[in-house]
């Protein structure tokens, strides 16, 4: 059972990385969920090492998917700032 939590996170961590390029947002949620995997089969076999390089990754992936969350938040309230000065404008035109 220790084998395969590692194996699966594994996996995800790789399926994470190829989509690291085309589909960023869905990489960093595996890379979240893989990372998590990891670091409770590096517990279950103690493997520090392990544990130490996935909490690592765990708090780089965090980071990342913070990032571009807020990054999307504030695109969102630029383009609705953005549309209501334009409808002020085109409504004192008039």
């Amino acid at each position: 059972m220790i084998d395969l939590i590692g194996y699966v996170g594994v996996v995800l961590l790789l399926i994470g990385w190829y989509f690291t390029k085309t589909r960023y947002e869905i990489s960093l949620y595996l890379n979240l969920v893989a990372s998590v995997l990891m670091l409770i089969w590096a517990l279950l076999a103690k493997a520090y090492p392990a544990f130490f390089l996935n909490f690592v990754w765990f708090l780089i992936s965090l980071y990342n998917l913070y990032k571009e969350k807020t990054e999307r938040w504030e695109e969102s309230e630029m383009s609705q700032v953005w549309i209501s000065e334009s409808e002020s404008t085109s409504s004192s035109s008039r």
